[in-house]
């Protein structure tokens, strides 16, 4: 599992964002319920006859603070695991994808109560393939309710692209939502690669060139 709520571009599962983004809100059959939207989901396991079982759940995306809580709830744990910070930091990483799985997850029908809270027990009762499918479906779902721009025009990019020069840094990208992003950095790179591949191309043959030529007495 991949942790990335920060969204850095491409990081989400492009196909899960995409079927998302193409169906109207209705066919998303949100529902909301104590000030939060909350989406059907399912989870699941394969039974010994090589069947699967499946709860119908909801998942409901979690808000800055309580991705606070996770992060500060996964350090515990990890202490308490005697994980090392630096050394385990992909099990640690893991360990907060967990955390906010059990806040995210919820239960089918009213009043949608935390489906499992406590993070170790969820992981414990569930195949990590099943909570990574519902992970790839909560980071599509943040796409979705995102206000960000999904898109950025042709006067954008110079714009995006004369802020950053200025300011040195990607904030600028911050405002746009994930494909923007991706689109933005793809384009830029694709034009620049235009742009220097002439040069790029002729600088072997210059230097062969000069290789070869007698030096002057």
């Amino acid at each position: 599992m991949s942790r990335d709520f920060d969204l850095l571009p491409g990081s989400v599962h492009q196909h899960v964002a995409d079927q998302l983004l193409k169906q109207s809100w209705s066919d998303a059959e949100a529902m909301e319920f104590a000030g939060y939207l909350l989406f059907p989901a399912e989870i699941y396991r394969r039974k010994k006859d090589g069947s699967f079982e499946r709860v119908q759940v909801a998942l409901r995306v979690p808000r800055m603070h309580e991705l606070r809580q996770a992060r500060t709830q996964a350090r515990a744990i990890a202490r308490s695991q005697g994980l090392d910070p630096e050394a385990d930091k992909d099990l640690l990483g893991d360990l907060e994808n967990v955390c906010i799985l059990a806040m995210a997850l919820r239960s089918g029908t009213p009043p949608h109560e935390p489906y499992e809270p406590d993070p170790l027990a969820l992981e414990s009762k569930w195949e990590k393939a099943s909570l990574v499918q519902l992970w790839n479906k909560l980071e599509a779902l943040y796409q979705v309710i995102d206000p960000a721009p999904s898109s950025i025009s042709e006067n954008e990019m110079f714009v995006l692209l004369a802020k950053l020069a200025k300011e040195r840094n990607l904030g600028p990208l911050a405002a746009y939502a994930p494909d923007a992003r991706t689109f933005f950095i793809v384009t830029t790179a694709e034009r620049l690669l235009i742009l220097l591949a002439p040069k790029l191309l002729s600088e072997p043959s210059e230097r062969s060139t000069q290789a070869s030529s007698p030096s002057s007495a």
